[in-house]
């Protein structure tokens, strides 16, 4: 099997000044690095050798995650570096090796670890490279972490690979195996008892236990597991249809084997398929089971929100109140809540609150929530664009905007770019809002929702950054045209969910060929313009080459 190592070092500028920089780099990387790992038995790549145009930071990304090895050249604190060091570091315990030019001073945050110092000297380059290569072979399989993170957050898989999808199907090979491994056994004592009781005296004998029986209970039971049975509604939801799922839902949520977070996977496939009714049913016999799971609570009661039915949205909201100790005094404006953060998932199931007081058209509950909380000295995200956007609905719109420049200042997510889009949308300001929302993507470039608004935004209002960095009105075809690849990025990053919420809208907006290739899993075939996609890129490189400085 092929293994892979992936280089990541500074590179110098694209100016001429920098020519010197960009060679003495490129002279490290062929000299000592390229060669080190060729000869630990690696497959070489680096960055500005192996990306793609127009999808750098992509590429990385997968370098990055599905790499054995990556060697990471620390000389000059360059914020590229580190930034990709951290991904890294994030998604394996080990299997990276730290270098650093012998005259730059080690980076204090990984001066614990290993770090191995090298000379671009000719008579040098031998022994250094020597080190690398043990640096290498030490990180092989080395169960121990080499990098603060996983020293930090010990409970974090070694290996991102070792959950989703894939690693449930790693299990499954695993059990099978034990399984036939365990009917292997059987097969040869019974040979032996055979040898031993030609007769038949002995098997004759009634005995405690059949095995066969053994064995189909075994069978019954890993069929019924979770991770068995999620793979398996997968393929009937992917193959199969609503009708198919949900026959096998029924079957599937009378087994005593699913835990907690197999139901709020359940829930999601139901709510990806637009099944409201079932995502509620599934989530009442979840927290029928796991009484105690805020998780499961939480996701109960959001699925009372969806529901049609007053009487079912008006039974989440008094069951949200009564969690989050909601109090209302005789005579007040509204309902008042004292910030507890000892509350499991509270922030969250306040957001939660808000939807059900929007719903209502009460927006001054919301205000009356907010400023109680913000007197309990608790801010959150959650809170102030929450706040901001009920002071629109109640139509003071310069107190509004004044809130959600505050909250965007202050906390700089894409949740809160996408409530002060969709807030100037709504007082026609449609320029302003796509800058918004662009400014989401920069905020979350790996993130589907904020991708998936900013098309939305394109497709809705027709205002898109062209190739000249400018926002224009264009038509409804170039508006497509720009929205597609931002589209294609989003499925790219999201989940199930995520694609068939893009296939929907684009089936709403009579965009066959782009719904049907999406819904495929390909890339729409036509001429797109990709000029909104790679300014919010850009955007996203430049915030986060800032932030590092």
């Amino acid at each position: 099997m092929v293994k892979k190592c992936f280089i990541i070092m500074p590179f110098g500028g694209s100016g001429e000044d920098d020519d010197e920089t960009r060679r003495h780099y490129l002279g490290v990387y062929q000299s000592i690095l390229k060669p080190a790992a060729e000869n630990a038995g690696y497959v070489v790549k680096r960055a500005d050798t192996s990306a793609m145009p127009g999808n750098i930071t992509k590429d990385i990304i997968k370098d990055l995650a599905e790499s054995d090895l990556v060697i990471a050249d620390l000389t000059g604190g360059n914020a590229n570096v580190f930034f990709e060091l951290g991904i890294r570091h994030v998604l394996h315990r080990s299997g990276t090796v730290h270098v650093v030019d012998a005259k730059s001073e080690i980076p204090f945050d990984v001066q614990q670890y290993r770090v191995v110092k090298y000379s671009p000297h000719l008579a040098d380059i031998p022994g250094v490279t020597a080190q690398i290569v043990d640096a290498i072979r030490k990180r092989e399989n080395a169960a121990q972490s080499d990098n603060p993170v996983h020293d930090t957050l010990d409970d974090l898989p070694a290996d991102y690979r070792d959950v989703g999808e894939e690693a449930q199907q790693r299990e499954l090979v695993t059990l099978r195996e034990s399984l036939n491994a365990v009917k292997r056994e059987r097969d040869k004592l019974a040979d032996r008892l055979a040898e031993l009781d030609p007769a038949g005296a002995l098997t004759g004998q009634p005995s405690a236990y059949d095995i066969d029986e053994m064995l189909d209970q075994a069978d019954e039971i890993m069929k019924s597991t979770g991770e068995y049975v999620m793979l398996r509604l997968k393929e009937i939801m992917e193959e199969g249809g609503r009708d198919a799922f949900v026959t096998e839902l029924r079957a599937v949520v009378k087994s005593p084997y699913l835990s907690d977070n197999d139901f709020v996977g359940l829930a999601q496939m139901c709510r990806s398929l637009d099944l409201t009714d079932h995502r509620r049913v599934v989530l009442e016999i979840a927290h029928q089971r796991y009484p105690n799971t805020s998780q499961i609570f939480l996701a109960l009661v959001d699925a009372y929100d969806d529901s049609p039915a007053p009487a079912m949205q008006e039974r989440g909201r008094l069951m949200l109140e009564t969690y989050l100790k909601v109090e209302r005094a005789a005579g007040s404006a509204g309902p008042t809540l004292v910030a507890d953060p000892g509350i499991p998932l509270f922030d969250h199931a306040v957001g939660l609150l808000f939807n059900f007081y929007f719903r209502a058209g009460q927006p001054a509950w919301v205000t009356s929530v907010c400023e109680s909380v913000q007197r309990s000295n608790f801010a959150s995200a959650t809170i102030d664009r929450n706040y901001a956007r009920a002071l629109a609905d109640l139509g003071r719109y310069g107190d509004a905007e004044t809130a959600f420049r505050a909250a965007i200042e202050r906390y700089d997510d894409s949740v809160t770019y996408q409530f002060f889009a969709d807030y100037l949308n709504k007082r026609e300001r449609h320029q302003e809002a796509y800058e918004q929302a662009e400014s989401g993507v920069a905020a979350a470039p790996t993130s589907a929702n904020a991708l998936l608004n900013l098309a939305i935004d394109i497709l809705n209002h027709g205002y898109v950054r062209n190739a000249a960095g400018e926002i224009v009105h264009v038509d409804d075809d170039h508006a497509l045209r720009s929205a597609v690849p931002l589209i294609v990025a989003a499925v790219n990053v999201g989940d199930l969910a995520d694609r068939q919420s893009a296939v929907g809208f684009l089936v709403r907006r009579n965009a066959m060929h782009e719904a049907q290739a999406i819904a495929q899993g390909v890339a729409p075939q036509g001429e797109y313009d990709s000029s909104a996609l790679e300014h919010a890129a850009a955007n996203a490189h430049k915030r986060r080459g800032s932030a590092a400085a």
